[in-house]
This record gives C-alpha cells, sequence and structure tokens, in this order.
C-alpha cells in the first residue's frame, strides 16, 4: 500500500517504547492541560502547539487523572483551583500510581506566587502563575522536557 509505513525490528521497538499518548511518526512530546476554562486551556495549547508539542486537554482533576493513566503523557500542566478533583489532589493521585508516578506536571494558578513554595514541596516539578509571558512558559517546559521532535533519537 502506497504510503504505508512497515516497522521491523529495532524500530518496532523503538516505537513499542514510546509514551502511548507520544505521536509516533513525529515522535513530538505530549503535554497533558488540566484546565477548568476554557480560554485558559486554549491559550496554552496555542502556545504548545506552536511550538511543535502534542496536546491533549481535560476539563477537570478527574478527567486528567483518567487520561493519564490509559495514555501516559511527557508533562502535565495542572490548574491548581479545577472542580471535582483539584490540582493538588490531582498530584497527589498520579504520584500514587505507579504508572503515573513519574510524570512530570507543572502547577498553574492565578494565586501568584503565594502558592510557589508549597507546590514545590507537594511535588510540583515547577510553578507558573497566570498570567504569564510565554517565554515563562516554553523555559519552563524546555526544562522538563527535550525540544520538540527530539525524544527518541
Amino acid at each position: 500500500m502506497p504510503g504505508r509505513i512497515k516497522l521491523t525490528g529495532a524500530v518496532r521497538q523503538v516505537y513499542k517504547n514510546l509514551s502511548p499518548m507520544m505521536d509516533p511518526l513525529n515522535r513530538r512530546p505530549t503535554i497533558l492541560i488540566a484546565e477548568d476554562y476554557e480560554d485558559n486551556r486554549e491559550l496554552l495549547r496555542l502556545l504548545l502547539a506552536s511550538a511543535n508539542y502534542c496536546v491533549h486537554e481535560a476539563t477537570n482533576g478527574r478527567d486528567c487523572l483518567a487520561m493519564a493513566r490509559e495514555n501516559p503523557p511527557d508533562l502535565i500542566m495542572v490548574d491548581l483551583s479545577m472542580p471535582i478533583l483539584d490540582g493538588w489532589s490531582l498530584l497527589e493521585a498520579l504520584k500514587k500510581d505507579s504508572k503515573t508516578a513519574c510524570i512530570p506536571c507543572v502547577a498553574v494558578t492565578a494565586h501568584g506566587d503565594t502558592d510557589r513554595q508549597r507546590a514545590l514541596e507537594a511535588g510540583f516539578n515547577g510553578y507558573l502563575s497566570k498570567p504569564f509571558r510565554s517565554f515563562e512558559l516554553f523555559e519552563l517546559v524546555a526544562r522538563l522536557l527535550p525540544p520538540a521532535g527530539v525524544l527518541g533519537a
């Protein structure tokens, strides 16, 4: 079949070992956004997609947890104040699950720097205050993930 790629041997094993949520053809890192406000989700999605990341979205902590367990992403951006399961409880559940415990998580909040120390002590790998500047987002993501397009290289 024209245009179809057949994977064999070592190549098949490399693709098998990739994060299930990752785009296997481009090997783009996947970022899962957990945010209840649509405008905030859209801003994060547009910025991250423009930097060639594969982005998935959840509107609450419970859905984020289910998505992360089903297809673990490479990074999770977590709003601290969400319905159903807030960011603090979501992080606790992610860290207790062996399938998601190693996924880096970034706290994203409009609370300014008031929760920064608490978030980092709780186990978040980074902290981003809303409103943020795009360079702050990109610096933080770059610190936690390899550049888009180089996973598995």
